[in-house]
């Protein structure tokens, strides 16, 4: 007998996000950064009603917003990546920095000092996020994409690199049966299922294990931070830490890459039970191409990723004799003299005490088996035979197969300056088929499914009604099947 189980998992996210003016805002998706910063002259005065212009250096995309009467400025609702910043003053020297790393759901400070001269002089600096950062309370890690791609990953699975947070070790929730496998992890002392996951700032928790619910190619991932101690509002989900994974974006360049892993039994050994080493193929295949639709405007990516694996395996267990199932009680599996069985139709009270006959021969007549057991006999075990001497006197070696498919789409389109929307899908499936030590000769299964949604809105005006904030729609479904094969050993 084989068990097969099918699992699906989907998701789905549309995101805009709106910026102008003097408003601050915190966002709301839980992905998103913020540029922030105070402008001052050289004298530490500080310099209202100065414009600051941001770039994402990828895209090209620009965000721009003027200092209030106190010299500063915020430019929150930015997708990670880096940036530039431009800062133009009449009077003073144009500044621009570029380099600025902004990470997952974190605020990079930019405090600048104008220098004196014309509009037409340059000062340029380069360099990225401070080492410190003094405008969040929040505990976190950043895990970027130079190490989720670059480092040796066991089947390329961006969850075994969550275990390089201090705190972090490995959890013992089982849930990665059902989401294409994956770490779980336990960090400062909490249960792994304590943890909260969010993909683009959407809900992403399988809610059977609350696990992940869609693991992502690491190709596709663009970075992800792990938050450990004193949390924002927005993440009020779960008492462990919160894992926010950000996609990658389509760039004004067009990029392509594919690749193939394969590994074999060549230098495996052979098992216990099992005659010859057995069989083991091991595939991981897929790519990522993303691209601009209109430059500056429109950008597309696509990122799969497939495997397929074929085991040979050796399962043993101890179905009953042919003699037990007719009735025949006398021997063990082992062939020893078995326990007295006593026959229940013949209790009777003697001398105060409940006694019984033993069946004749410790065998149970025909007419007495009962019809619904004799038929589940018949279902499970009646054609199996063991093959065999021995406690475990059977051998089971049909091979395994686990087929997973996985993909990301995501488009980003810019409306205006200050007016950007993306939306992404993906899609998880797995299917797993496993060899067992009984025989069914119809299908047997059970169904496990959860549902999750997200809807969030953030609005935040005031004089002159200038308007920032975000709004995120997202849902996410997973379904998880089991059912046995009649597959015989």
């Amino acid at each position: 007998m084989r068990r097969t189980v099918i699992c699906r998992t989907a998701s789905a996210l549309a995101t805009i996000f709106l910026a102008s003016g003097l408003a601050y805002a915190q966002t709301g998706a839980g992905t998103f950064g913020t540029i922030l910063g105070t402008i001052k002259d050289e004298t530490g005065a500080v310099l209202p009603k100065v414009t600051v212009t941001v770039s994402n250096e990828r895209t090209g995309l620009t965000r721009s917003t003027t200092t209030n009467e106190e010299g500063s400025f915020q430019l929150p609702a930015l997708l990670p990546g880096a940036y530039r910043v431009e800062i133009e003053a009449s009077g003073f020297k144009k500044y621009q920095q570029t380099g600025i790393d902004l990470r997952v759901n974190e605020s990079v400070r930019v405090d600048v000092t104008m220098r004196v001269g014309e509009l037409t002089e340059t000062v340029e600096v380069t360099g990225g996020a401070p080492l410190l950062t003094t405008s969040s309370a929040t505990v976190g890690h950043v895990i970027e994409n130079k190490a989720v791609v670059e480092l040796p990953l066991n089947g390329r699975d961006f969850t075994q690199l969550t275990l390089l947070v201090p705190g972090a070790t490995n959890g013992n929730n089982p849930g990665g049966f059902f989401v294409i496998g994956g770490n779980n992890v336990s960090v400062t002392g909490n249960r792994s299922d304590s943890n909260n996951y969010t993909l683009d700032g959407v809900d992403n928790n399988e809610n059977f294990f609350k696990f992940h619910a869609i693991k992502p190619s690491i190709d596709a991932i663009d970075e992800f931070k792990i938050q450990t101690n004193i949390t924002s509002a927005q993440f009020g989900a779960a008492a462990g830490a919160n894992v926010n994974l950000a996609t990658k974006a389509g760039t004004n360049e067009f990029h392509g890459t594919a690749f193939e892993f394969l590994r074999n039994n060549v230098f495996d050994s052979r098992e216990v039970f099992a005659s010859t080493r057995p069989q083991f193929r091991y595939n991981d295949f897929g790519g990522t191409i993303d691209g601009p639709i209109f430059k500056d405007k429109t950008f597309w990516l696509f990122n799969y990723e497939g495997t397929r694996t074929r085991r040979e395996s050796t399962i043993t267990g101890t179905i009953p004799t042919p003699a037990m199932l007719a009735g025949d009680l006398s021997r063990d599996v082992l062939g020893a003299l078995a326990p007295t069985i006593y026959d229940p139709a013949t209790s009777r009270l003697v001398n105060n005490q409940i006694v019984r006959d033993p069946f004749p021969n410790n065998r149970i007549p025909t007419n007495r088996i009962n019809a619904v057991s004799k038929a589940y006999l018949d279902l499970f075990y009646t054609p199996l035979q063991p093959n065999r001497p021995g406690a475990f006197n059977l051998v089971n070696t049909n091979p395994e197969a686990l087929d997973t498919d996985q993909f990301t789409a995501r488009v980003d389109h810019r409306f205006s300056a200050n007016t950007n929307i993306y939306g992404r899908f993906s899609l998880s499936d797995l299917t797993l088929t496993e060899p067992q030590t009984c025989r069914p000769t119809r299908e047997n299964g059970s169904i496990t499914s959860g549902i999750s949604e997200l809807l969030s809105a953030t609005c935040f005006r005031q004089p002159p009604f200038s308007i920032c904030g975000t709004a995120t729609i997202g849902t996410i479904s997973s379904l998880a099947r089991q059912t046995c094969n009649s597959v015989a050993p």
